[in-house]
């Protein structure tokens, strides 16, 4: 069965800037799972009021999405999420995870 990450970001205003990876991670992932069909990226969407951005990945199978969030297999990866909930903190960014079976 599929699983299904959704990730809810909520900014406190627009001057806010949202986390942007590095385009060597966007790279990496895209190399690594993407192309490989080992997970699917949805192009993000923001709200009307531009204070929300939604982002969802979906990975075919429980062993895949445990493969992306391997820290020794994938250093990169790691570094780009804990750098992006530095920032989100640092920003009063909210961020709101949502898993699902699908």
């Amino acid at each position: 069965m599929a699983i299904k990450m959704t990730l809810i970001a909520d900014r406190p205003n627009t001057d806010v800037d949202w986390y942007e990876q590095d385009t060597a991670v966007q790279t990496y992932i895209n190399t690594h799972f993407i192309s490989t069909g080992k997970m699917v990226q949805d192009s993000p969407t923001i709200s009307a009021d531009g204070l929300t951005k939604t982002m969802v990945k979906t990975y075919p199978n429980n062993s895949d999405r445990i493969a992306y969030q391997n820290e020794e297999l994938h250093p990169l990866i790691k570094a780009s999420s804990d750098a992006g909930q530095e920032y989100g903190f640092t920003n009063n960014i909210k961020r709101t995870l949502i898993w699902e079976v699908v």
